[in-house]
């Protein structure tokens, strides 16, 4: 609708004209109506889009403002992937990461290279940057699977054997750095050893796991390591419940990136792997296994196949399927 400041309507702007033509008040002039939404979204800049859909964690937005060519190439490229990780936007935070990880893989040193955008995220998460939303964060890259960044390729084993074998003909083998070098055998490079060991650092020692674990971060103290119990046996301090559930968001961060260096994310739980997962996950399984020993128990009643069926669901719902910022 055109609209005059003397009250009158018209709906097409030939009609406001002769309103106008007609001079009926002094006061007629046209009312300039403000921008639309859509107008005012034309025009701002596509990192701007790209920064309102990512502060909204509008996940099909991001990927639309996305596709613009060049919507990464300013010195605010973080800023979208900060927006998201600190609001725990989990799914925009993937589309994200995923975005970075396909068009600037092989920019070395750049902010925007695959494996420093999966390491940044791990480490925010880590250090309690996405608040309680960190565990469903670290379940996002693990279940998502960018934590192939951090992994070697499928052709690295192949390389290595042949490294370790030396060129064919050559009675030397390979120099002693080459062989130290190939001589890991664990899944992560040595890049993404870097990075997860600084997470683990920030995230803190895994609850109930001593100085001898498997975990790069775990050396902080024996036992349960709970400052929280006490010490000698008195009451535990209060704390407010938002303390508490960030206390409880970092110790199951610890124990996902425990589960992350043993390659659990990968493969599962297994009765084979079972003494690699978190304490507090085996003694789950533990209570779990004495209760079926009990006529009296329900779980008495159920295959071993079965138990060991709902122990493998257990782990997959305690470390990476996450509906909630912190489910224990």
């Amino acid at each position: 609708m055109r609209e005059c400041a003397c009250g009158f309507t018209a709906g097409t702007d030939a009609a406001l004209q002769r309103h106008l033509d007609r001079g009926l008040t002094a006061a007629c002039r046209p009312v300039v109506a403000p921008p639309s939404r859509g107008a005012q979204q034309q025009q701002q800049s596509p990192m701007m889009r790209l920064l309102d859909r990512a502060q909204a964690g509008d996940a099909a937005g991001v990927r639309q403002a996305l596709r613009t060519n060049g919507v990464l190439e300013s010195p605010l490229a973080v800023k979208p992937l900060d927006v998201t990780v600190r609001a725990g936007h989990c799914e925009a935070a993937s589309v994200i990461v995923r975005h970075c990880r396909k068009h600037f893989a092989h920019r070395v040193g750049s902010e925007l290279n695959g494996f420093n955008v999966v390491a940044n995220v791990l480490n925010w998460a880590a250090a309690g940057y996405c608040g309680v939303h960190g565990p469903r964060m670290v379940a996002m890259l693990a279940n998502d699977r960018h934590l192939d960044s951090l992994r070697k390729s499928p052709l690295a084993a192949w390389r290595r054997l042949g490294v370790l074998l030396g060129k064919p003909g050559d009675l030397a083998g390979p120099s002693q750095d080459e062989a130290e070098e190939w001589d890991d055998e664990g899944a992560l490079t040595q890049q993404g050893q870097n990075a997860l060991r600084t997470a683990q650092c920030a995230a803190g020692p895994v609850p109930g796991l001593g100085s001898g674990g498997e975990a790069f971060g775990s050396s902080g103290g024996s036992g349960g390591g709970s400052s929280s119990s006490g010490g000698g046996g008195g009451a535990a301090r209060w704390q407010p419940k938002s303390a508490m559930l960030k206390q409880a968001g970092q110790r199951l961060v610890a124990e996902q990136l425990h589960a992350i260096y043993n390659d659990l994310d990968r493969r599962g739980w297994s009765t084979d792997d079972h003494r690699h997962f978190p304490p507090r996950f085996r003694g789950a399984v533990r209570a779990t296994l004495l209760c079926a020993r009990r006529a009296d128990c329900p779980l008495a009643k159920l295959p071993a196949d079965v138990l060991l069926h709902l122990f493998g669901t257990l782990a997959r719902r305690w470390l990476w399927q996450l509906d909630v910022a912190v489910v224990h």
